[in-house]
């Protein structure tokens, strides 16, 4: 397989546990590479394991391993596969009866603090004759957003049949995360006082995965 080729297969299957694609970053090494070449484009594709069953045993692994970092992306992917809190919570106490008390205790921590996290989806409807206007806002005010540390994910989308009506999508490490984000001056100056102005519309709310 053609590194293109082993790079596409891997986007597709990190895109299918996480639910976007990994972004490149500057400093991308050869381990970066491998990762998406052989670890997700040969590893997680098998098929004598599900996606999910995967997700788990990652999941387990890395809170053995006390892998903070990892294991809170890998919480995120678990969710995004439908297994739900109350088999994270199991998970936890399978390691920590296996791979000690202080394991699983750390694992808990690190999957409530992503249970924690908030969801926010707010929907704009602009005025006539002001969505190429209120386009380019939005785009600055989610630059800026995604550059705040308490910010997971800051996402804008635009209505097929309404162009009028943009879709916001952000999620936070916490609510007080979310209240420091609507206290900054980017919000203030680019949606209070340009964006809000310029609206037939405007909603918001706090939101969470729905459990299976």
């Amino acid at each position: 397989m053609h590194d293109s080729e082993a790079r596409q297969k891997g986007q597709e299957q990190y895109r299918l546990l996480f639910g976007k694609e990994r972004r490149p970053r500057e400093d991308e090494t050869a381990l970066d590479e491998f990762t998406l070449n052989h670890l997700f484009a040969n590893v997680w594709s098998r098929p004598q394991l599900s996606r999910p069953q995967r997700s788990m045993i990652t999941v387990a692994l890395l809170a053995a391993l006390g892998r903070d970092r990892e294991l809170k992306r890998h919480v995120e992917g678990a969710l995004h596969q439908r297994i739900t809190r109350e088999q994270i919570n199991e998970i936890m106490l399978q390691v920590a009866h296996y791979a000690g008390w202080p394991a699983g205790h750390n694992g808990q921590r690190i999957a409530q603090e992503v249970f924690e996290e908030r969801l926010i989806v707010s929907r704009y409807v602009v005025s006539e004759g002001h969505d190429s206007t209120v386009a380019r806002l939005l785009r600055k005010n989610a630059e800026a957003s995604r550059a705040e540390p308490g910010c997971l994910e800051f996402s804008v989308y635009q209505e097929i049949d309404d162009p009028r009506a943009f879709l916001l999508y952000e999620r936070y490490t916490s609510e007080d995360a979310f209240q420091a984000h609507r206290r900054t001056p980017h919000f203030e100056d680019i949606i209070e006082q340009q964006v809000v102005p310029l609206l037939d519309e405007r909603a918001w709310t706090r939101v969470e995965p729905l459990p299976t």
